[in-house]
């Protein structure tokens, strides 16, 4: 068996994370246009610059020696609270990516994991996602569970 590391993301990380984004988006979605892609990691290169700076974006990363394996992100909000949530904070895990090269592992189950832990320590406990049919056992083998409430979206074009 493989030595898996864990290692929480900082700015110096950047980088890494906007590769392993790419990776992510086209895995799930294809070869994407090379200029589509530029704009998309212009705006998360800004946000991680910010958001990791801030507290406001968690990220942790699996090595298998010295090749990256998975990684995944939470970012912490706060919005009005409510019954089931009274402090309205809540963790919204996304950017959850492992290689195929190395799924099947455990490795999605501990970054989850360590970024729930991280999302503690700073005294959020609500938890929310969007899962693809391969990774959601991973959530729900964490106790996540499909919420009834259908999402509603709008973008504007610009």
């Amino acid at each position: 068996m493989e030595n898996i590391t864990y290692h929480l993301a900082t700015e110096k990380d950047i980088e890494l994370l906007t590769k392993l984004r790419v990776t992510f988006v086209e895995d799930l979605n294809g070869k994407q246009k090379e200029e589509d892609m530029a704009e998309v990691n212009r705006h998360f290169r800004e946000y991680l610059e910010q958001a990791l700076a801030d507290g406001s974006y968690i990220s942790w990363y699996a090595k298998a020696g010295d090749v990256v394996a998975g990684v995944g992100g939470i970012v912490l909000r706060r919005q009005p609270g409510n019954l089931k949530n009274p402090s309205g904070k809540w963790g919204y895990v996304m950017n959850m990516y492992t290689h195929p090269e190395h799924r099947k592992k455990g490795i999605a189950g501990v970054l989850i994991n360590k970024l729930m832990d991280s999302a503690r320590e700073v005294d959020y406990h609500a938890f929310e996602l969007h899962a693809t049919s391969a990774g959601a056992p991973v959530y729900e083998k964490e106790g996540y569970e499909l919420h009834p409430e259908p999402t509603y979206k709008k973008i504007d074009s610009i």
